[in-house]
This record gives C-alpha cells, sequence and structure tokens, in this order.
C-alpha cells in the first residue's frame, strides 16, 4: 500500500477508486481527511518524538512545534532539571506572581497550560533554562513525495476503514449494506483500538528497575 496506488484509478488493485467500486470519487481528499481523522484519536508509540532549545530570558512561553498532537513531558534540563506539571489557565494563571509595579516575577516557571500555539507558564522565566519537550507528532501526510508511512507498512487495515469511512459519506451510502458509513465507522473504530492496545503493550513494557537495600 501507498500513496500512488491509493489514488490511482478504479482499475488498479488497492486503490480507493476500486474498493469503492466508482471511478468518481475525490481519492486524494478522502485520503487527506482519513488520516487527520486517525490522528485526532491514535496516539502510537512511533508519533513520539523530542524538541530541545533553550528559553530566552523573561520568555513566559514556549512556542510548540506545528506538528504538535499532544504534550507528553516538558522539562528543563541541565542543572536546574526538572518536570513541568500540566494544568488548565485558571489553575496556572492563579499562580501568577506580581511585584509592586504590577509586572510579573521572573522566577523558575513550574506549571504551564496549551493555548493556541504555546505552552504558557505560571512564571516568566528568570534566566535562560535549556528544555527538552517530549510529544506525540503528526507524521507528514501520504502524498507523490511521501508514498508511505507507518500505517501503511503497519496498519494497513486502519487506513483503508477510516477512507471508507469517509468514502462511504462522500457517496452517500450510509445505510447500504457493507457499504455504509456505519458499517465501515465500526470496522474503523475495531483496528483503531487493536492497534493503540498493541502500541500500549510495547510502550508501557518495562525492565524491571533494581531493588536497593
Amino acid at each position: 500500500m501507498d500513496y500512488t496506488t491509493l489514488i490511482a484509478s478504479k482499475t488498479t488493485a488497492g486503490s480507493l477508486k476500486n474498493w469503492v467500486n466508482r471511478d468518481t470519487i475525490d481519492a486524494a481528499t478522502i485520503l487527506t481527511e482519513a488520516q487527520a481523522l486517525i490522528w485526532m484519536t491514535l496516539r502510537h508509540w512511533k508519533m513520539k518524538t523530542e524538541a530541545t532549545g533553550t528559553l530566552t530570558i523573561a520568555a513566559a512561553s514556549l512556542t510548540l512545534p506545528t506538528d504538535i498532537l499532544d504534550i507528553r513531558d516538558l522539562r528543563f534540563t541541565g542543572i536546574y532539571a526538572s518536570l513541568l506539571k500540566k494544568g488548565d489557565e485558571r489553575s496556572v494563571q492563579a499562580r501568577y506572581s506580581y511585584d509592586s509595579a504590577g509586572v510579573r516575577v521572573r522566577q523558575q516557571p513550574a506549571w504551564y497550560y496549551m493555548s493556541g500555539t504555546v505552552a504558557a507558564f505560571d512564571s516568566v522565566a528568570d534566566i535562560a533554562y535549556p528544555y527538552l519537550l517530549s510529544y506525540y507528532a503528526r507524521p507528514a501526510a501520504l502524498s507523490s513525495t511521501n508514498t508511505t508511512n507507518f500505517l501503511t507498512t503497519d496498519a494497513p487495515r486502519l487506513l483503508r476503514t477510516a477512507c471508507m469511512t469517509i468514502a462511504a459519506e462522500f457517496e452517500k451510502e450510509v445505510g447500504q449494506g457493507a457499504q455504509g458509513a456505519a458499517y465501515w465507522q465500526e470496522q474503523l473504530d475495531l483496528q483503531m483500538g487493536a492497534f493503540q492496545a498493541m502500541s500500549d503493550v510495547a510502550d508501557f513494557a518495562r525492565d524491571a528497575m533494581p531493588e536497593f537495600a
């Protein structure tokens, strides 16, 4: 399974048009929406990545990577190593401290919340803290220049059921037996659950920690 095959004509085995048995569907749009549908839910270990950098002095927030789906951990490294805790805006903003002039006090941030394109801190940074951001990233979309990804190789059935769910909506075939959106949504849920469970088993397997007397 790859992008070229998926968007090919009805006569091509494995293409979306072949699966739907119709040559008039917008295969490229269906594939784009199917991937977006999967990324809304799936959090596979192969989607994990990290970013490092250094805050500027007086930084009140950290600009997040454009491919971020969810933050896993945000921590400062080096001699000021600490794990920042995640809250909502009310709880974090309640921790704001101000000096007598009404300016936010500079100190080491300890909490953050997600707001638009940034992680906003409870405190303005007093020094240039090095950081490590661990997060789930949105994989690059399938395209003519990126013809495969871990879905096409590890979970082709998951990608197919997502495509068929969207295709059934495009073709207005809801309720039409095995071609109906309800059927394909059920199959998608099953595939999503199984693939996520497989990832969870691998992700949470741990070697035993040493025991100390």
